[in-house]
């Protein structure tokens, strides 16, 4: 989600909520407006932004506090807007290493809101940010599970309800992994997306059915999804591999009527 569609929706989160974000976000004027917003920002600092830890406050090793001072209005804000945010904002800066095998990246520089190092600790905000890979997860659940790497429809408007089908089918899914999550005190995240996807189908074709009993259903589908957990794997490592292999056919390059003509006339 880029800095326009955030910006859209940045008004519906609650304030004193925390927002986990990649390196995009960790600009001024995302940092700025959740400060304005009682929202605070942990995400990792933007690449452009030079950062020197023998300069600032320090708070501790590779802990420093710093200064973001506001630059020239961009095109995309309006002038009241501008004026109405500060001319800087206090940002915190922590650096850490990546113990665990198989993670890409070794040393990761954090940019966040959350100032007070006694109450925020550089531990506790490194395992706060390793929780932003549960979205990539939830990414891979929607393009994979639910078949959505694919769009099927040609022209806009049919591809824009897909999508929206697609997501509400995801909400749906979520929504009974929290339910049941709720009822039986479990981890919504250690629950099955696919085995809730399929339990959610079979509850559906009931339905279908125009059974009576749907009180009893419902329980006991949460108490199926309750059952469908993932084990806890923090240490898992595994090749990113192909299942199936790819036929030796040549691409499509060409709409497919000339090459049909194409190949008549030379028949």
């Amino acid at each position: 989600m880029r800095h326009p569609c955030l910006r859209t929706i940045i008004d519906r989160i609650l304030p004193g909520r925390i927002l986990l974000a990649d390196r995009y976000y960790a600009t001024f004027w995302l940092l700025a407006l959740g400060e304005t917003r009682g929202i605070d920002l942990v995400a990792r600092a933007h690449h452009l932004r030079r950062i020197d830890f023998r300069k600032g406050l320090k708070l501790g090793y590779l802990d420093q506090l710093v200064i973001y001072r506001k630059p020239a209005r961009p095109k995309w804000m309006k002038q009241e807007e501008y004026d109405s945010i500060s001319t800087m904002i206090f940002v915190r800066h922590l650096k850490y290493k990546v113990q665990q095998k198989g993670f890409r990246t070794r040393e990761i520089t954090l940019a966040t809101t959350l100032l007070d190092a006694e109450i925020y600790t550089a531990e506790e905000l490194a395992e706060l940010y390793r929780r932003r890979w549960q979205v990539e997860l939830h990414i891979r659940s929607l393009k994979t599970q639910m078949q959505m790497e694919h769009l099927r429809c040609k022209s806009p408007q049919m591809v824009r309800k897909e999508i929206h089908c697609h997501m509400i089918g995801f909400n749906l899914v979520r929504a009974a992994m929290l339910a049941s999550a709720l009822k039986f005190q479990l981890c919504p995240t250690r629950l099955s997306f696919t085995g809730a996807m399929q339990a959610l189908e079979e509850f559906a074709a009931c339905l279908r059915l125009h059974s009576t009993n749907r009180t009893q259903q419902w329980d006991n589908l949460l108490e199926t999804i309750s059952e469908l957990a993932v084990g806890d794997r923090p240490g898992r490592q595994e090749k990113r591999e192909l299942k199936r292999r790819q036929k030796n056919y040549r691409l499509m390059t060409a709409p497919r009527n000339p090459n049909r003509n194409r190949y008549a006339t030379a028949a």
